[in-house]
């Protein structure tokens, strides 16, 4: 058989950041969203570009399939800040970061004015087949 592409060794430790440090961030941006919510002019932050994750070769040629919860903000100018990802194997955590780094939003308005929105997350999914 053909030699595989990659060589390198096959991670299967979680990212270091739990999931427990996310869901602590994640509640306090929805407690501060919810309050914000009720303030006159309030417009949630939309998505507007997502990119897809790309499974990364050292995954796939270790048979690694994987989950990923990605914390992260969203600046007053539609820009995601301060990402952060929990994996279920580090071997995701770079993709998750990029793709996450590269969500454009129109962002969260109170009274017409930009403002950032912090606490967010979002779920990425890394199968082999599907």
């Amino acid at each position: 058989p053909p030699p595989s592409v990659y060589s390198g060794p096959c991670v299967y430790e979680r990212s270091e950041v739990t999931m427990d440090m996310l869901m602590a961030r994640y509640k306090l941006g929805a407690a501060a969203r919810e309050a914000l919510s009720m303030e006159p002019g309030y417009v949630a932050p939309q998505k507007t570009i997502a990119d897809t994750p790309v499974f990364p070769v050292a995954a796939s040629a270790c048979g690694l399939e994987g989950d990923c919860y990605v914390a992260y903000d969203i600046s007053a100018d539609g820009k995601t800040e301060n990402v952060v990802p929990s994996c279920t194997s580090r071997m995701f955590d770079r993709e998750a970061r990029r793709v996450v780094s590269g969500f454009q939003y129109e962002p969260m308005m109170v009274d017409g004015e930009a403002v950032e929105s912090d606490g967010h997350m979002t779920k990425l999914d890394f199968r082999l087949y599907e």
